[in-house]
């Protein structure tokens, strides 16, 4: 079984999987973050309800879940860096 390379800097968060690629492959990768939609319990995003309410009908018109690019999202998804599209979703509890 293949180990993934870990980070060695103190703060611990996550990679999107597209960064793993990259590293061992050479190949340039397209990430796409599932997680921008999702109501972590511990993440403050007032902005949040807002955003999925501008996006309601499209999302809906997906059956519930979408793929934006990062190119055509709206504020502040557009700004993210290191990833290529995001998914928006109706049903976005953590549960």
């Amino acid at each position: 079984m293949r180990r993934w390379p870990r980070r060695q800097d103190p703060v611990r968060r996550l990679d999107p999987d597209g960064y793993h690629f990259r590293e061992l492959s050479g190949i340039e990768h397209f990430v796409i973050d599932q997680n921008v939609s999702v109501d972590w319990p511990d993440r403050h995003q007032p902005w949040l309800p807002d955003l999925l309410g501008r996006l309601d009908g499209t999302v809906r018109r997906f059956g519930g879940t979408a793929g934006i690019l990062r190119a055509e999202a709206p504020e502040p998804w557009d700004a993210r860096t290191g990833v290529d599209a995001v998914i928006a979703s109706t049903d976005n509890r953590h549960r």
